[in-house]
């Protein structure tokens, strides 16, 4: 779970908000979006455990 979370936080800070997607989460944490959607099941819940994270 650390490298999908690590993934969203580089692609926020390299590219925006814009560009942050289940897809693009994956691709850069070089794993399946199965994996992704394993741990959230979608980009507001990926973005609640990224802002937990963060706190």
């Amino acid at each position: 779970m650390n490298a999908i979370l690590d993934a969203y936080g580089a692609i926020l800070a390299d590219e925006g908000y814009e560009t942050l997607n289940i897809n693009r989460v994956a691709n850069v944490a070089n794993i399946s979006r199965a994996i992704v959607y394993r741990y959230f099941t979608n980009m507001d819940g990926l973005t609640e455990a990224f802002a937990r994270r963060a706190d």
